[in-house]
């Protein structure tokens, strides 16, 4: 296996934020399930997108780089992350309400 392109994926999420509304703060949300081909550019494209966007992190299942998910996220953890044992629970309504919560914290 050679891993995800997921700093490829950030690079590109990080070009779609022109599209948004000027007024409204930019959330992007990164599901992953599998380690990144590079850590290294992964990590530097994650610190590059934080500048613009607030980043929440959903890794899924057991292979998720949980480690380097850590380190890219931003403080406080809770409020970027939010892990999934696997895809089934991404239904589980409690799960929703936390990720609705950390990306939506005005919404009441």
């Amino acid at each position: 296996r050679s891993g995800t392109a997921t700093d490829q994926a950030l690079g590109m999420a990080q070009g779609e934020l022109v599209n948004g509304r000027p007024d409204a703060t930019a959330v992007v949300m990164v599901i992953t399930d599998g380690k990144p081909s590079s850590a290294k550019r992964t990590l530097r494209a994650s610190r590059k997108l934080q500048k613009q966007a607030k980043v929440v992190w959903l890794p899924i299942g057991r292979r998720a780089p949980v480690k380097l998910i850590n380190m890219m996220a931003a403080n406080p953890k809770r409020d970027h992350i939010v892990r999934f044992r696997d895809f089934k629970l991404m239904t589980n309504k409690r799960l929703i309400n936390r990720v609705i919560g950390t990306s939506c914290p005005n919404l009441k």
